[in-house]
C-alpha cells in the first residue's frame, strides 16, 4: 500500500446490519424461516413490513399535489412546517406544545437516526467541554446510539436490564445519572425500549428527571415508537415531564416504526426552553445553528414524505391504525410470554417491539440450535416480536424455550 494512505483498522460491521445482510442466506437454508433479528414491524395480513392505509393513501396525494402543483425546488433548511407542527403535536401533545408559544425549536430529519446526528453536532456546538469532553449519560441498548455520539462526548452508561429478573434495573440508572457532573447529557429512550423492551414507569421517570434537575442536564429523548408501547399520551410522558420542568430537551422522533415510513428516512427533531435556559439572543442563535447544520449536511430534506407525514398525522385514521398496531404486539408478547414464562417471566411486562431474554445473550450453544429449528437469532438474545407473525409465535416461542433449558 503506498505510504500515503494511512492503514484502516478493521471495522466490524454492526450487528443488526450483518444479520440483515445474512439473512438471505439463511432463509435459503431454512425454508420456512422465522428472522427475529431487523426491528420492523410486520403487516399481519400482508406479512411483510407494516405501512398503515392512511400513510399509503397521504402518499398519494402528495405526490399527486407536488406533480400538479411543479413544486420541485428547495424547502428551506428546517423542512416541511406543516409536517413539524403535526410532529410536533404527536409527540408533546396538544397542551405541552401550544404552552411553548411558538417558541419550540424544531427541524425535519433523515429519520430518528438523522434527529440524533443532527442533535448531536448541535450539541458539540453549543456546550463547553469538561477536561477536554461533554459528558453524556446513556440508555444503553441500540448500538447506533454510542457510534453517533463519539469525541468529544464521553458516555457513560449502565446495565438496563436486571441479571436476576430480567426487568428494568431503576437502581442501577439511579446511580449512573447521579454520579454524571453537572451541565451532562442524559440520552434517554422514552418507551418500547430497544433492545429489552423494558420502560421505566411515571414514578421512575420522575426520579430520573429529578436527578437532571439537580444537575441541570440537557435532556435528549429518543422516541423512535410513539404510540406502539402503552399509547401516544402514556408514551409522552417524559417528553410532557421534561418540557415543564424547564429543562433544555432535545427530542428526536423517528417515523420508521409508527408510520411504516423506513425506507423514506422521515424524522424530526425538536428543541424546547431554548429562551429561557439561554436567552432570546442565543436561542435565535441556535436556531441558526440548526439551520447551518442541516445545510451542510443534507442540505435539502424530502419534500412528499413529509407533506405525507402531515397528512397521516392529521388523520383519525391513523390513529385507530396504530391503536390496532399497538394491540397485536401486545398480543404477540402475551402469546410468547405464555410459551416462556416459566423461565423468563419478565417478558409479560415489557412493551413494544423487542424482548430480550438474556441480559448476557445466547451461548453459542443456544444460538445455533434456534437457527437449527429456522429461528434466525441475534447473539445478544434481542427479539423483535413485532416482526413476527401471529401465526409463528408458537414456533418461535418453544424454540427460545428449548434452547434456554437446554442443558448443552
Amino acid at each position: 500500500m503506498p505510504e500515503r494512505f494511512q492503514e484502516l483498522a478493521h471495522a466490524p460491521m454492526d450487528a443488526i446490519m450483518a444479520a440483515n445482510a445474512e439473512w438471505p442466506r439463511f432463509a435459503a437454508e431454512h425454508p420456512g424461516a422465522i428472522n427475529t433479528t431487523i426491528g420492523v414491524l410486520i403487516d399481519p395480513v400482508a406479512n411483510h413490513p407494516w405501512r398503515p392505509n392512511s400513510v399509503q393513501t397521504a402518499q398519494r396525494q402528495a405526490l399527486e399535489q407536488t406533480l400538479r402543483n411543479g413544486s420541485f425546488g428547495y424547502q428551506t433548511p428546517f423542512g416541511h412546517q406543516r409536517f413539524l407542527e403535526e410532529a410536533g403535536l404527536f409527540v408533546m401533545g396538544e397542551e405541552t406544545y401550544d404552552a411553548q408559544d411558538d417558541t419550540v425549536l424544531a427541524c425535519q430529519t433523515s429519520g430518528g437516526t438523522g434527529a440524533l446526528r443532527t442533535a448531536r453536532d448541535i450539541l458539540e456546538g453549543l456546550l463547553e467541554p469538561q477536561d477536554g469532553a461533554i459528558p453524556l449519560v446513556l440508555d444503553a441498548g441500540w448500538p447506533n446510539h454510542p457510534a453517533i455520539f463519539d469525541e468529544p462526548f464521553d458516555i457513560t452508561s449502565y446495565n438496563h436490564m436486571d441479571a436476576q429478573t430480567g426487568e428494568y434495573d431503576h437502581e442501577s440508572a439511579v446511580e449512573a445519572f447521579s454520579a454524571a457532573p453537572n451541565g451532562s447529557v442524559f440520552l434517554l429512550q422514552t418507551c418500547g425500549y430497544n433492545d429489552d423492551g423494558m420502560d421505566r414507569t411515571t414514578e421512575q421517570w420522575d426520579d430520573i428527571l429529578t436527578i437532571a434537575s439537580g444537575k441541570d442536564a440537557v435532556v435528549l429523548l429518543d422516541s423512535a415508537y410513539m404510540g406502539l408501547a402503552n399509547g401516544r399520551v402514556p408514551d409522552r410522558y417524559p417528553i410532557v415531564q421534561s418540557i415543564e420542568r424547564g429543562l433544555l430537551t432535545f427530542i428526536t422522533f423517528s417515523a420508521s416504526k409508527n408510520m411504516g415510513l423506513y425506507r423514506e428516512r422521515l424524522g424530526g427533531l425538536f428543541i424546547a426552553n431554548a429562551n429561557t435556559q439561554l436567552g432570546n439572543k442565543q436561542a435565535a442563535a441556535l436556531k441558526q445553528l440548526i439551520g447551518n447544520t442541516v445545510r451542510s449536511s443534507v442540505s435539502n430534506l424530502q419534500h412528499d414524505v413529509a407533506h405525507a407525514g402531515a397528512i397521516a398525522l392529521a388523520s383519525p385514521e391513523f390513529g385507530d391504525e396504530l391503536f390496532y398496531a399497538r394491540e397485536r404486539l401486545n398480543q404477540t408478547r402475551a402469546l410468547f410470554a405464555e410459551i416462556v414464562q416459566d423461565i423468563f417471566p419478565a417478558v409479560a411486562h415489557g412493551r413494544g417491539l423487542f424482548t430480550k431474554p438474556l441480559p448476557q445473550g445466547f451461548t453459542p450453544t443456544q444460538q445455533n440450535q434456534l437457527n437449527e429449528s429456522g429461528v434466525f437469532v441475534l447473539s445478544n438474545s434481542r427479539i423483535n416480536l413485532g416482526g413476527i407473525h401471529l401465526d409463528k409465535i408458537e414456533q418461535v416461542g418453544t424454540a427460545v424455550l428449548a434452547a434456554l433449558t437446554s442443558t448443552n
